[in-house]
């Protein structure tokens, strides 16, 4: 019993703690003049939440300039998934932020550049499975005539592998 209220009593004083801390860079923000970014912070942190599974695997957070958001995608492909939800991404950025901050969503190929996730060590997953290369062993290499010059070719390729 008494382990539980030391728990009890740790978890209230980091919650507010974090309240606290909360707080404070809130009128921070607010006194520096730019109260969204606290709101633009947490908007990254919950990227997959926000957006929700789907929208979130196609594309992350780049930043943002203006009044345009910028979302990176891995490939074209994702980029045009991602143009369909043009609308949405747009609405619920603002949602979530309490007021029309973004007017525009602008998607760009990152490939393999870092993102807003990077801060966390979230692991992207690779799409593509890693290709194996295949060596030649050169075993159909005494069914070619060996004075064609694709039977020379592949015999370098193979190189100068002996013949059987």
């Amino acid at each position: 019993m008494c382990a539980y209220y030391r728990y009890q009593k740790r978890t209230r004083r980091l919650t507010a703690a974090a309240e606290l801390s909360q707080r404070f860079l809130q009128k921070l923000s607010a006194r520096v003049g730019c109260p969204e970014q606290v709101h633009l912070v947490e908007l990254w942190r919950n990227w997959p939440v926000v957006m929700g599974e789907y929208i979130a695997s196609l594309g992350v957070p780049l930043g943002h300039r203006d009044r345009r958001l910028e979302v990176g995608t891995e490939d074209s492909m994702a980029m045009q998934e991602l143009s369909y939800y043009r609308t949405e991404i747009i609405e619920r950025a603002n949602a979530f932020m309490e007021k029309p901050f973004f007017a525009d969503v602008k998607f760009l190929l990152v490939a393999n550049n870092k993102s807003m996730y990077s801060h966390n060590n979230v692991q992207e997953e690779k799409r593509y499975a890693p290709v194996v290369e295949k060596k030649a062993t050169g075993k159909w290499l005494h069914l070619m005539d060996p004075n064609s010059a694709i039977a020379r070719c592949y015999k370098a390729y193979c190189k100068e592998i002996p013949e059987k």
